[in-house]
């Protein structure tokens, strides 16, 4: 549960493949709803090797498909049969949707499946008919969902006769209760 403006802490771990160096394609693209995705605060790990944004991975923001980290294949060689761990934050907006719909962040991964000739790779069987045919994509998908609520309140007193009536200009301030010395 978070609150309008709150910043929500997004985790992706991506396994990379053996033959990533040879992939044409290595993309992943968070898509959310009712969220602001902080490109700023993107990390790119593997182990505690931190990815070089412009080098090893480039993004892409607010395109209609989302925001995007497109890996540079040809530099992944050093992470291949390791796992990459991609840390982020994104804003509950103020169009978020209460109680029970939530609001939904879509990661995509997008990779090509097929390595075609010009890899170096005199062993691919991939030989297509067109030279200027690109490689199929396959892809992972995964959905996590944030909710968050609204609240009335309604404060009633208690009269002499022992009736309870609803008091009438009652204002009420709502904290959100933080870690000691925040």
């Amino acid at each position: 549960d978070y609150n309008v403006g709150d910043m929500v802490p997004y985790k992706i771990t991506v396994d990379v493949p053996s033959n990533i160096t040879r992939l044409k394609e290595f993309t992943l693209t968070d898509t959310p709803t009712n969220l602001k995705d902080n490109i700023d605060s993107v990390v790119v790990k593997c182990g505690e090797t931190k990815l070089t944004k412009g080098t090893d991975y480039t993004i892409s923001k607010d395109t209609t498909d989302g925001n995007g980290i497109t890996f540079n294949t040809s530099e992944m060689g050093d992470y291949a049969r390791k796992q990459l761990v991609i840390t982020y934050n994104a804003k509950l907006l103020d169009s978020a949707v209460t109680l029970t719909d939530g609001n939904t962040n879509r990661a995509k991964l997008e990779y090509s499946n097929k390595i075609f000739p010009g890899q170096d790779d005199p062993d691919n069987p991939n030989k297509p008919e067109n030279p200027d045919t690109k490689p199929g994509k396959d892809y992972i998908e995964n959905t996590t969902t944030v909710y968050t609520f609204g609240l009335q309140v309604l404060k009633k007193g208690e009269q002499a006769d022992g009736t309870r009536t609803p008091l009438e200009g009652v204002q009420f301030d709502l904290y959100k209760e933080v870690p000691e010395g925040t």
